[in-house]
């Protein structure tokens, strides 16, 4: 019996390659179902596979080692052209449609043969599940049932191959811009930068040079530009820190602790009256400590902005172990919504725009943050609640 038109249906076709299954590499999950396949109907020969124009591709094999066979002879062939339909053929050899089949002439010496259409979306046969045997004989409904079931498995694994593949596409092309976007606002951020330092440093000769001379409507104008150009560069600033992709981890110096957490608050604004208390069994550690004080300012800074207490109060506790330090924040400041922590690291996002001393929101602090530690191999977490507090954890390789 010559094949029909199935065969060569360009839609057909066109759906095959679409799905990008020919010629691929052997996967661990297409092996399972034909495992299961030949278990469940005690044959020696399971196949998964597919029919383009020219030949019958095996995607998966149990008990053979062929990779594929002319259209013409195949077995998948003449079961594709009834897709609702179970095509079994107790003896092969009588059969003359699989006569010059290879499988016959050479071990294992086929003479049973049972495939399953494996149908895409109700319309597309795209090849066949399929158990063959070196004798002859037949399936129970049972095994029929069993089988149809496995087929089924094996498109929907065919389609989430294919959507995967599209995923990891679409998530290179991504990367792609991210990178394309990152390098734009790098350049911006430079361009910006300096015409900004210029514009604070002229202010700041007239305020100190000039103040005498000017008017106090002028001095107001100066003070308002001024503050203006110091927010945008922070902004900026806050940018340029954010995409800066060199994180030197490998310069390490000796820090004890106790100096360290002592300098870094003696460098923060005098934004309101905070108290900071600290405990640690171990007096030094082993780290970037340019990294380590950005971390922490951006964690403490934001503990002090975002607090409605009349003193804002930290703690910060430290542990480690043979790979990794451990360190925790804790503060009495205004909280965050469960809603809204899995945002809380979102570069630009802020739950508010001006914080508790009424200074803008840019959102760029915690991003930093938690990109410093992901360098280090780490991972930050949040715990918190609204009106009582949040309590910061993070990770840093050693």
């Amino acid at each position: 019996m010559e094949l029909n038109n199935t065969i060569f249906d360009e839609e057909r076709l066109k759906r095959l390659e679409e799905l990008d299954i020919l010629d691929s590499l052997e996967e661990e999950e297409f092996n399972e179902l034909t495992f299961l396949a030949s278990q469940i109907c005690d044959t020696s020969v399971a196949l998964i596979s597919f029919v383009d124009k020219k030949r019958e591709w095996f995607k998966s094999k149990t008990g053979i080692d062929l990779k594929e066979a002319p259209v013409e002879v195949s077995f998948s062939a003449h079961a594709i052209q009834n897709p609702k339909e179970v095509l079994i053929v107790k003896d092969v050899r009588t059969d003359s449609r699989f006569k010059q089949n290879p499988l016959l002439e050479k071990d294992p010496n086929i003479v049973f043969y049972a495939g399953i259409p494996l149908v895409l979306d109700d319309q597309y046969s795209l090849g066949t599940l399929a158990v063959l045997d070196d004798k002859p004989r037949d399936l129970t409904e049972v095994q029929i049932s069993a089988l149809l079931l496995l087929s089924k498995q094996v498109v929907k694994l065919v389609k989430l191959r294919r959507y995967n593949i599209e995923l990891q596409k679409l998530k290179a092309e991504l990367a792609t811009k991210n990178k394309a976007l990152e390098q734009f606002a790098m350049v911006v951020a430079h361009d910006i930068r300096s015409p900004l330092s210029c514009i604070l440093l002229a202010n700041d000769v007239l305020n100190k040079e000039y103040k005498k001379g000017l008017a106090q409507e002028t001095q107001d104008l100066i003070t308002i530009a001024t503050k203006s150009a110091e927010k945008i560069k922070t902004l900026v600033d806050g940018i340029l820190l954010y995409h800066t992709e060199a994180f030197d981890k490998d310069t390490k110096e000796k820090i004890e602790l106790e100096l360290f957490f002592d300098s870094v608050e003696s460098s923060l604004d005098n934004l309101k009256k905070f108290e900071i208390t600290y405990s640690f069994k171990e007096p030094f550690i082993f780290l970037n400590k340019v990294h380590l004080e950005q971390i922490f300012q951006n964690l403490i800074t934001n503990s002090i902005r975002y607090n409605d207490k009349p003193i804002a109060k930290i703690n910060i506790s430290f542990t480690s172990d043979e790979r990794y330090y451990y360190f925790t924040l804790k503060d009495n400041g205004i909280g965050i919504a469960k809603e809204n922590i899995d945002n809380i690291f979102n570069l630009f996002y802020t739950e508010r725009d001006n914080d508790q001393l009424g200074r803008k929101s840019y959102g760029i602090g915690l991003p930093t943050t938690k990109k410093i530690i992901t360098a280090y191999n780490g991972v930050i977490s949040i715990s918190s609640e609204v009106g009582q507090g949040s309590v910061f954890s993070f990770s840093l390789l050693k």
